[in-house]
């Protein structure tokens, strides 16, 4: 498990919920959504999960990044609805699609 409180929010959120569902012999996988991002991404070198709000808008489903993205940092959790899997050395603009998980607070 990672150390910064983020970080393993993170990993519990994805990996400690399939555990422990895989523990109980509940069957049902993550449910991974798609949705369409409203603004550019700077890429990174590691791939990573930011935590966005997910929103409709004229019955499509959008994606809002939120400030305090870094590791140590949970204020941004009031407003983040969704995890967001962003793919590594890849350029995003808005409009493009990405899947994520909705997480409840």
């Amino acid at each position: 498990m990672p150390g910064n409180p983020a970080a393993v929010y993170v990993a519990m959120q994805i990996y400690g919920k399939a555990l422990l569902d895989a523990l109980q012999s509940q069957t049902q996988t993550l449910q991974w959504f798609s949705a369409t991002l409203t603004h550019a991404l700077k890429p990174d070198a590691r791939e990573r999960f930011l935590r966005m709000h997910a929103y409709f808008e004229n019955g499509q489903l959008k994606l809002q990044s939120l400030a305090k993205q870094q590791s140590h940092m949970l204020s941004n959790l009031m407003q983040a609805n969704c995890l967001v899997r962003v793919p590594s050395n890849i350029q995003l603009e808005a409009g493009q699609q990405l899947s994520g998980l909705f997480i409840q607070n």
